[in-house]
């Protein structure tokens, strides 16, 4: 053990701060190290993080004790959940579901660049405000060249040496593809992606490369006493990824089977491909304690299921209203005694070719009969039932707006359904205090899980060093314009703001 001899602010005296590359140490073993007289430092460090503590064993259970495997007696099944080919046709064949993925898709996918400045939206990386206290210049400096680095690597999704243009990826997309994978099945996955040819370090790691999302509808987890099973399914699927793309994917088959797999894809049915805890990242947007889930989230669209059924069989009869016009309306009820099979059947056709498809909805169909015969027209239509139909559907819109935690406001065509209300101030719109509620109910927890997942899963296998001192945010969702300040300002400065605080505020 090092004594900690030295005062702290000895390391602001002509101290270098070398953040060595990624170990099978933690980063305060590394610093002590390679650098034992940053003791102090690494004290810091200890100080803000703490220590890991042994793993502890919970006597709860959260998953099912009977669980029903459903391949092999390695996968973990998903009972009582909707299939998750059932839930990528519902985010393709429902509108209303697909306009809030993208638009979801969308609005993360704004922060997938560097913020350039206060009144923009993006990314930024920024020292933890405890550890400035403890950098000089020099350490600032080596501090903010690895935080460019760490940013180039974010922004890229890894490593984009010797990539085709095709195998690259910009975070904006990989932002906007995770959430809405998120959305729909209740959890993000992004393989890791390591460069297998170079050598591993002592503990048989190999160098972070880059990171992609993936099929999270595919993702299954493993049962702990059957991980061994994935070794051959493993080797089969690196023989046909090779098949498949044309690359050598060098593995030691002998570390493979000493792996423990976590998760399995599945395609099909039919477990593919298995990935330890190290190759793939799951995150989960929206945990469940059930036992009977097996551990699985509870997506939106499961809970909400009936409405959106409900809407796609809205949509579908309006479809088939304009097809099929005035037939599924009523029926003609012809009064004579010389009509026969024959006649009535050849009758029905030509009525029927006359009125049905869009173009004949509304053409008046004209017959001629005898004074001595009839013809009258029974409608089905229920005027009430009819009146009601406009709001059944908004309503049903409504519930899968409020599913997602999103304001109609936010979706294009869809303004008409948020109410008028008198609770905002003067100085704001009529839908202002509206799209601030829906933000902060529901973009603002999605950014905040994407900050988590970032923070304390995918930075520190990047830089597991410079994840202790630094952190990520998605910083802008709320960000003043360049006029907003101005006026603002104006306003605060002769009521309590000196000149050196409006000089702090701008920068």
């Amino acid at each position: 053990m090092i004594k900690d001899d030295k005062p702290k602010s000895a390391i602001k005296k002509g101290m270098s701060l070398t953040l060595p590359e990624a170990s099978a140490m933690s980063p305060v073993e590394e610093l002590q190290k390679s650098r034992p007289d940053l003791f102090p430092l690494q004290k810091a460090l200890n100080d803000a993080q703490g220590k890991a503590s042994e793993r502890a064993p919970a006597l709860a259970f959260m998953e099912s004790p009977g669980y029903n495997d459903a391949y092999a007696g390695v996968v973990k099944s998903k009972r009582n959940e909707i299939p998750d080919t059932i839930l990528k046709m519902v985010r393709v064949q429902d509108h209303l579901v697909a306009a809030i993925l993208r638009t979801r898709g969308g609005q993360l996918s704004q922060f997938g660049k560097k913020r350039a400045d206060r009144f923009d939206k993006g990314m930024e990386i920024t020292i933890k405000p405890e550890f400035f206290k403890l950098l000089n210049g020099e350490q600032f400096a080596k501090v903010t060249e690895r935080i460019k680095r760490l940013e180039t690597i974010l922004l890229n999704c890894g490593h984009t040496e010797g990539l085709e243009n095709q195998q690259k990826m910009t975070l904006s997309q990989y932002l906007s593809t995770s959430v809405q994978n998120a959305l729909t099945f209740g959890w993000m996955g992004s393989e890791i992606i390591y460069d297998r040819e170079t050598d591993p370090d002592d503990n048989g790691d190999f160098p972070f490369n880059r990171f992609r999302p993936i099929d999270s509808g595919t993702i299954y987890k493993t049962v702990r006493n059957g991980e061994q099973a994935g070794v051959n399914t493993r080797i089969l699927a690196i023989k046909e990824l090779e098949r498949i793309t044309g690359d050598k994917i060098k593995i030691d088959y002998d570390k493979l089977r000493e792996d423990k797999y976590a998760w399995a894809q599945q395609v099909e049915g039919i477990a593919k491909q298995y990935f330890t805890h190290k190759e793939l990242l799951m995150h989960d947007f929206f945990p469940s304690t059930d036992v009977e889930k097996n551990g699985y989230p509870i997506p939106p669209i499961e809970t909400v299921i009936s409405s959106i059924t409900t809407h796609i069989s809205i949509d579908t009869w309006k479809r088939l209203y304009f097809q099929n016009g005035r037939a599924t309306r009523g029926a003609l009820i012809i009064k004579s005694d010389d009509v026969d099979s024959p006649t009535l059947e050849k009758f029905r056709q030509e009525f029927q070719a006359s009125i049905n498809g869009v173009q004949n909805s509304f053409r008046t169909p004209l017959m001629g009969i005898s004074p001595q015969e009839d013809i009258d027209w029974l409608s089905f239509a229920n005027d009430k039932a009819d009146d009601s139909f406009e709001f059944i559907y908004d309503q049903i819109a409504r519930n899968i707006l409020a599913t997602f935690q999103m304001s109609p406001d936010e979706l294009p065509g869809y303004g008409h359904l948020s109410k008028g209300s008198n609770s905002q101030t003067l100085s704001e719109s009529n839908n202002e205090f509206k799209m601030e509620a829906a933000r902060d109910s529901g973009l603002v927890p999605l950014i905040q899980h994407f900050e988590t997942f970032f923070n304390q899963r995918l930075i520190p296998i990047i830089d597991p060093i410079l994840s202790k001192i630094v952190v990520l945010k998605f910083a802008g969702l709320d960000a003043e314009s360049k006029e907003q300040e101005a006026t603002r300002l104006q306003q605060e400065m002769p009521t309590h703001m000196t000149m050196d605080e409006v000089l702090h505020r701008v920068d």
